[in-house]
């Protein structure tokens, strides 16, 4: 009888102090001092605002002496008329090949033709060996442009400013950009903050289904 109520007492106490942990949980907001992400920029509270520019590439080695030494004046006329710091990123992705194996035999059960079908299959097949055997990577370059004001509306307006400076002077040296909108943004965190799970797949991202966000996600138990 006195271990029946031990027990009683011990899970009792238990389950007040998982239940108090849960409701003192921090936000992710808090856990990652991150407010929001709106109008294509990161609120991070307290006045300081960013933006960010995804990157392309250009195969610098295999430029001219005089092409290269145009670049490099160009960069460097960039870096010094900044009136704000920047930050380089690199983020380097796991492709998941997935979508297109579905996508390939989707359109393989379309073919009419014998050929195409066959080849459409082989394909699929060697996608799929590869992606058993090895991993496929792709890299991401991003510039991060930041404004600290209270007002937000002229924050926006300085990242703005900042972004299409950015923009202007890497296009002159042939390189592709974009600034990344507030779906991406919430994208690159995911990524940045889930390493060994996160992958690459065009289409939407599933950061905010996956509950990014929110430090705790809750699931639904589903009987196989």
């Amino acid at each position: 009888m006195l271990a029946a109520v031990f027990g009683g007492f011990f899970f009792y106490e238990k389950h007040r102090q998982k239940k108090e942990k849960e409701e003192t949980l921090p936000s992710a907001q808090e856990f990652l001092r991150v407010e929001d992400i709106r109008y294509n920029t990161i609120c991070l509270g307290d006045g300081e605002y960013r933006a960010a520019i995804e990157c392309g590439s250009i195969n610098y080695f295999l430029l001219s002496m005089n092409e290269q030494y145009a670049i490099e004046q160009s960069f460097s006329r960039y870096i010094a008329g900044l009136t704000r710091n920047v930050q380089f990123q690199i983020q380097t992705r796991q492709v998941d090949m997935r979508w297109a194996i579905t996508q390939i035999r989707g359109n393989s059960q379309k073919q009419n033709n014998a050929v195409l079908q066959g080849y459409a299959d082989n394909l699929a097949k060697f996608l799929e060996d590869w992606s058993a055997q090895r991993s496929t990577l792709i890299r991401k370059n991003y510039i991060v442009v930041s404004s600290k004001n209270e007002k937000p509306e002229e924050a926006y307006g300085e990242l703005n400013r900042l972004a299409q400076t950015t923009i202007d002077a890497l296009s002159r040296m042939g390189v592709k950009c974009k600034v990344l909108n507030t779906q991406e943004l919430l994208d690159v965190l995911y990524v940045s903050q889930n390493k060994e799970r996160a992958s690459y797949a065009p289409g939407p991202s599933k950061a905010e289904e996956l509950g990014y966000m929110s430090l705790l996600v809750e699931g639904n138990n589903q009987s196989r």
